[in-house]
């Protein structure tokens, strides 16, 4: 009788497991745009972005109901500035890309190295005068090895 009981009360009174949906507005009245998004190891997540006319890069990082807990500008405002990919390293660090107009007039494509702390660690950046270079997305292979394009 338990065996056709139990089944009959999963049926009937079903319970949904749903997590909480949330929206939030982040940057209102800074002209930002936001690129792309990762969720983080305590559940969090931190949006890549731009900010104030594409003239600094934007990193944001939230908890897990999308509080914002921090924010920081890339960049020195006298160029323009494209964020278009973060990912975490084996390190618990964070490698982004991008490209930026800090050495010419076109786009040049970089990657920045960023601690488990997201201080920077290294910047490099590929220089071809008159060509536009765009650092689209970076991927971490599980040698470490960075796959950038």
């Amino acid at each position: 009788m338990l065996k056709l009981l139990i089944p009959l009360i999963v049926y009937l009174f079903p319970v949904h497991l749903h997590g909480q949906d949330w929206i939030r507005i982040y940057g209102e009245g800074q002209n930002t745009v936001s690129r792309y998004v990762i969720e983080d190891y305590d559940k969090g997540y931190d949006i890549l972005g731009m900010k104030w006319n594409y003239s600094y890069g934007w990193l944001q990082k939230t908890d897990i109901n999308g509080g914002e807990l921090w924010e920081k500008l890339l960049g020195s405002g006298n160029y323009t500035v494209w964020l278009r990919n973060i990912e975490r390293t084996l390190d618990n660090g964070y490698i982004i890309c991008g490209s930026w107009t800090k050495f010419n007039t076109s786009f040049d494509a970089f990657l920045l190295k960023l601690n488990a702390c997201y201080e920077a660690e290294w910047c490099k950046t590929l220089i071809t005068p008159t060509n536009y270079d765009m650092g689209i997305r970076v991927k971490v292979t599980p040698e470490e090895g960075i796959l950038y394009f």
